[in-house]
């Protein structure tokens, strides 16, 4: 039922393995998980026969996801919310949409930010919605943009501003934008700035500052800040560092991300420039790491590969490196075995709570919420 896009991750070939987390000690692992209780939001019993791997969560708790259905094959968005589903957008309505991005974002108001085409003139499209009529944000042909890869939603802020990446139709030239759904405002772009000749996905926090993966015209790649110029955080011009997932932003300005280094990966936190690990180099082994997520509090929450054991959602709330385990492969949930699940860049909020899509080995697939109990 899951495609092969379960989880859209960087892979790399481990030359060495890097220890990481502390999770793994002695009847920590244990405690953790009983910390924490599981709400299933919505399954496929439900009508829904698939579900996109990156839902998004808000400090009320409402959910955001992508799926298709029965009666919604070419997708549709929704937002659920105290056990109320409200759809966002389906293609089964009078706008005509299909072909939904697997991405989505939710803010404090809850309204909801995803891509999609409008099937009529197959125009992929950027917009937001709270149930009611949809606010277009971008069009790639009114834009001059290409869709695919470069067209989709990256992030959203509380005051409805999204950002997303652009590949301009006729110079190629790359560029991140900004908008609420009047004209665009360009963040960086690489056909005026010519120190960049990529760039990668980005977030944006309540401030307006925004984060971004890129690489300069040497190859040198980074994660960036805007603000008054560009800032480079951490790049590829140190020896053990040679890629990087996309970044996520809180509202203090703290970075959340993962380093991929020569032998392993590191999540950490960055905030002035200065490079938090939140995971241990001299502890237990991951050899996949995707979707890192900070709240406003500067704990993190991300999906890893054990090298020794199953895939896991993990939290960091110390500000060190001690990450506990939220849920695993081979875990009881709903009364049935975990098979397979994923999480996204904005699946964790301010309470603690971990939105995450599950498969378990009766069939049944789904979205849930992991909320911390103490």
């Amino acid at each position: 039922m899951f495609s092969n896009s379960f989880r859209t991750i960087l892979t790399i070939t481990l030359m060495a393995i890097l220890s990481l987390t502390a999770h793994a000690q002695t009847g920590s692992e244990a405690i953790a998980k009983n910390d924490f209780a599981f709400v299933n939001v919505v399954d496929n019993s439900q009508g829904f026969t698939f579900f996109g791997s990156a839902p998004a969560i808000n400090n009320a708790g409402a959910v955001a996801f992508e799926s298709a259905g029965v009666e919604f094959t070419s997708g549709s968005v929704w937002k659920w919310q105290n056990g109320r589903l409200t759809p966002i957008a389906t293609s089964g309505d009078k706008s005509l949409l299909g072909v939904f991005g697997d991405n989505v974002v939710i803010n404090s108001a809850g309204r909801v930010g995803f891509n999609a085409k409008v099937l009529s003139s197959n125009d992929p499209i950027i917009a937001t919605g709270d149930g009611g009529a949809l606010n277009k944000i971008a069009s790639a042909s009114e834009q001059g943009l290409i869709g695919g890869a470069f067209f989709g939603i990256s992030s959203m802020n509380e005051s409805g501003t999204v950002i997303f990446l652009g590949l301009r139709r006729t110079s190629r030239s790359q560029a991140i934008f900004a908008g609420r759904g009047g004209p665009l405002t360009t963040i960086v772009d690489t056909a005026t700035d010519p120190r960049f000749g990529s760039l990668g996905g980005s977030a944006i926090n309540a401030a307006g500052t925004v984060v971004f993966r890129g690489s300069l015209a040497d190859r040198t790649e980074g994660i960036f800040l805007s603000g008054s110029g560009i800032k480079d955080i951490v790049d590829t011009n140190n020896p053990n560092v040679f890629e990087f997932l996309d970044p996520v932003i809180n509202d203090t300005g703290t970075v959340g991300g993962a380093i991929f280094l020569a032998g392993g990966i590191e999540v950490f936190t960055a905030t002035d420039g200065a490079i938090t690990p939140r995971t241990n180099p001299d502890s237990s082994l991951f050899t996949l790491v995707d979707n890192v997520s900070i709240n406003n509090r500067g704990d993190v929450a991300f999906f890893a590969t054990e090298a020794v054991g199953p895939d896991g959602i993990f939290v960091e709330q110390t500000g060190g490196s001690n990450p506990l385990t939220v849920i695993e492969t081979g875990d009881t949930l709903f009364g049935s075995t975990v098979v397979a699940f994923s999480m996204g860049r904005f699946s964790f909020n301010d309470r603690g709570q971990i939105a995450f899509r599950y498969l378990l080995a009766d069939g049944r697939s789904g979205i849930a919420v992991a909320s911390r109990q103490h």
